[in-house]
């Protein structure tokens, strides 16, 4: 397994990184946020042909979630990620939600 670098520049970048980190976790993914407007996406299946990183620019009139759904749709159509939901077992799901909480993403 691999991971990639996903970088977001322009307005609102930080706050899209937290949307795109916050999505990502719900959807059972592990990310890292070391930089505000940086994630670490780990163990992508060695089979994905992507570079080691990624830069998304972001768009002064896009709001937050349109550009992070935005940044999602590149994501699956790169087959990095799956967007659609998988059933999750209570434990998984108590723990994804203690996670978000670690990172900020909710109270």
């Amino acid at each position: 397994m691999k991971s990639m670098i996903m970088s977001f520049e322009g307005p609102n970048a930080e706050a899209v990184a937290r949307y795109v980190g916050k999505r990502l976790t719900e959807l059972g993914y592990l990310i890292k946020q070391d930089a505000s407007n940086q994630l670490e996406l780990e163990d992508i299946s060695d089979t994905v042909d992507i570079s080691e990183a990624k830069t998304w620019l972001i768009n002064a009139h896009d709001s937050i979630d349109f550009a992070g759904e935005k940044i999602l749709d590149d994501l699956e159509a790169m087959e990095v990620i799956n967007v659609e939901q998988v059933d999750i077992e209570c434990e998984d799901e108590e723990a994804i939600r203690q996670r978000l909480q670690d990172l900020g993403y909710i109270e």
